[in-house]
């Protein structure tokens, strides 16, 4: 609601209008039906329905990868934990953030290696950044296309997604769907709905670097029997959302 604010007068009056005589609404997510209540549509007329993603593509994808003589390759590259963030680099998805919760996490954890993939216009920048504080287990990937970002979610240990706003945040589910454990920005509407705190996830704010860099550190810690079960409950909450599911919800 706090963007919706931003937005100029006439395109305000504009949504307050066309939702007014809608029929019905279709919300992406929790927040996004508090949106249309604002606009003035009833509440009993607004469906939440989870903004979609091929989940059976992403789980059934990183499992065989893990199965993958390639996957046994490359983890023997990394004999650490691998932490992995994907997202556009630009200042609102929160990577200074990351990098401070990264170094409280190295304090502990020095063989903890990040993997970063995406691109935008601060990467030269936060290249910079990484280079001048001497972190060799940083890598930049760049844009992946959806083959290749399985990849790298079947090859992490832990997913964290450090936005400070996403309207909803598609990659959280996407990396749930893959059966990696999460750690998530209390900032992206996705969390809300899909990350109950213990149970498919941990929730974070990531201006709170310590308190951020505890549950990293916290999920790291769990034995691999532990992980996978907070893997595998994240993948059973976001497989209701799969693309039929939600389609036969919104009928």
């Amino acid at each position: 609601l706090h963007d919706v604010e931003r937005t100029s007068g006439l395109r305000q009056a504009l949504r307050r209008m066309m939702t007014i005589w809608s029929a019905g609404s279709i919300a992406s997510s929790s927040e996004a039906r508090e949106v249309f209540i604002h606009f003035g549509a009833l509440p009993e007329r607004v469906l939440i329905s989870l903004m979609p993603i091929d989940v059976e593509r992403f789980h059934a994808g990183a499992q065989s990868w893990r199965d993958s003589d390639w996957f046994q390759t490359e983890r023997r590259r990394y004999p650490g934990p691998i932490l992995l963030s994907v997202g556009r680099l630009t200042e609102r998805k929160g990577y200074r953030e990351l990098f401070a919760i990264y170094a409280a996490i190295l304090k502990r954890r020095p063989d903890v290696a990040l993997f970063i993939v995406g691109d935008g216009p601060e990467r030269a920048e936060h290249e910079a950044y990484v280079q001048a504080q001497r972190w060799t287990n940083v890598q930049f990937f760049g844009f992946q296309q959806v083959r290749e970002l399985i990849k790298f979610l079947a090859l992490a240990d832990v997913f964290v997604f450090h936005t400070l706003f996403d309207p909803f945040g598609a990659v959280l589910c996407e990396a749930m769907a893959a059966e990696l454990p999460v750690v998530s920005s209390i900032h992206a509407a996705a969390t809300k709905d899909l990350v109950d705190d213990g149970l498919t996830g941990f929730r974070i704010d990531p201006r709170s670097v310590e308190g951020s860099a505890d549950r990293v550190l916290q999920v790291l810690a769990m034995t691999s029997a532990e992980r996978h079960a907070l893997g595998r409950a994240a993948y059973d909450r976001v497989r209701r959302h799969d693309i039929d599911t939600t389609a036969d919800h919104m009928v």
